[in-house]
């Protein structure tokens, strides 16, 4: 059995990461844009770099991560950039 869990990230410690990397869980993490100005315009301040230092987490425990896009008029000339910005981060889908 497989469980996804949909986050935005902001609230999650690199323990809980670690935990997670044990149990089998995968996450689908909101990001709304492939740079700070864009995803923290639409997300709120900050949420860009805490929602990056899970992802780094997550490829260091190997949890299997997706990426979650709201397309909105602010983010949409970035939506080519996201494929690459995931093969990147390690992004499984």
């Amino acid at each position: 059995m497989r469980a996804d869990v949909i986050t935005n990230a902001t609230l999650l410690s690199r323990e809980e990461i670690g935990t997670v990397s044990k149990i089998g869980v995968t996450f689908g993490i909101s990001l709304d844009g492939t740079d700070m100005s864009t995803n923290d315009a639409i997300r709120g301040k900050g949420t860009f770099n805490k929602t990056m230092e899970v992802l780094d987490w997550c490829q260091i425990f190997h949890v299997p991560v997706a990426i979650y896009v709201t397309i909105t008029n602010m983010n949409f000339p970035q939506l080519q950039e996201f494929g690459i910005f995931a093969k990147k981060h390690g992004v499984a889908s």
